[in-house]
């Protein structure tokens, strides 16, 4: 077979790389932003454990993400605890659970200086969590001040997310009225 080409580094190293025009960055909040798992795990785990059963985390990865009503009946069935727990009550005992642990949700360790690293770009948060849920993991602390000047604010249309996915418009708020509690970039 004939040889390819080669390219030559040196003429690609030379020319000038154009700068993508990026509109703004829009973040998944648990998992990427903040260390969500960890808390979900614990309050999963203890209504399951509290019965005398286990609750793994490869039953934890297989539900990420999926509504309240799915996970419930799914993890109710996989540990065998149909005939002592509804789904509906283990959702509920885990939301019990959850609420205790929301103090205990931090950032990733780099989230906050790779946030300021990326500037002015708009940014936004894109999360399946409930509107409550998300109030709580941004108000526990790990809120940045509002940037001088102001940055752009990103505009996400609810209408084009898909499905089960909550766009959530989340700035350095210019003013406490500006969105919610919302100011964790």
């Amino acid at each position: 077979a004939p040889a390819r080409p080669r390219r030559k580094s040196r003429q690609i190293a030379e020319r000038p790389m154009a700068r993508p025009e990026i509109e703004g960055l829009i973040f998944d909040l648990d998992g990427t932003l903040i260390d969500y798992e960890g808390a979900s795990h614990v309050a999963l785990a203890q209504p399951i454990e509290a019965r005398g059963r286990s609750f793994s985390w490869e039953m934890h990865a297989q539900i990420v993400g999926t509504k309240p009503e799915d996970w419930s009946a799914r993890i109710v069935e996989a540990t065998g605890l149909v005939s002592d727990l509804t789904p509906a009550r283990y959702a509920e005992e885990y939301f019990e659970q959850i609420d205790e642990l929301y103090a205990s949700i931090k950032p990733w360790p780099a989230t906050l200086a790779l946030l300021d690293a990326l500037g002015d770009y708009p940014m936004a948060i894109a999360t399946s969590s409930p509107r409550a849920s998300f109030e709580k993991k941004m108000v526990r602390g790990h809120t940045r001040p509002a940037p001088s000047p102001p940055r752009p604010r990103l505009r996400c249309d609810i209408g084009t997310a898909h499905e089960g996915l909550n766009w959530v418009e989340l700035v350095r708020c210019t003013t406490p009225t500006s969105c919610a509690s919302s100011e964790l970039l």
